[in-house]
């Protein structure tokens, strides 16, 4: 882990929820193996948002992320995301995040990001109404 991983407590860093939630979404993109121009974009986009920094400092939490996420395996990622999103509302939006980062090359989920995405609403104890619910809302976020 780097050093900025450990400064985030002191430096107006993530807190543990939008640090689940940048995890979510890197775990995602992850997933098939493959992280792709527009799905670094979108994460890089989002937590620039989400936190409010520029695009560097977003960068580096992104890439930060990423390492952390190459070196769980599925469970681990499923178990510390679950403990670090306590309500629903949290894994609602880092699902529905997650969901649209694995839209944003190709408008629709390749089968490994589906796959996954699918898995973590499972391990939220979210349903499959609730799945499709958050999926429609991500291609409704897409669209515009």
């Amino acid at each position: 882990m780097s050093i900025l991983s450990s400064l985030w407590t002191s430096v107006a860093g993530p807190s543990q929820v939008e640090e689940a939630i940048i995890d979510a979404i890197c775990a995602t993109v992850l997933f098939d193996d493959k992280i792709t121009r527009n799905e670094s974009g979108f994460a890089i986009g989002f937590v620039q948002e989400l936190l409010a920094v520029d695009a560097e400092r977003s960068a580096t939490f992104v890439n930060e992320s990423l390492e952390r996420m190459r070196a769980r395996d599925v469970d681990d990622i499923f178990t510390s995301l679950c403990h670090k999103l306590p309500t629903r509302e949290d894994r609602n939006l880092a699902l529905l995040a997650a969901l649209g980062a694995s839209r944003v090359d190709v408008m629709d989920q390749r089968w490994g990001e589906s796959d996954f995405t699918h898995a973590m609403a499972e391990a939220f104890g979210l349903s499959e109404d609730d799945l499709n619910s958050l999926r429609a809302r991500a291609i409704s976020l897409s669209k515009g």
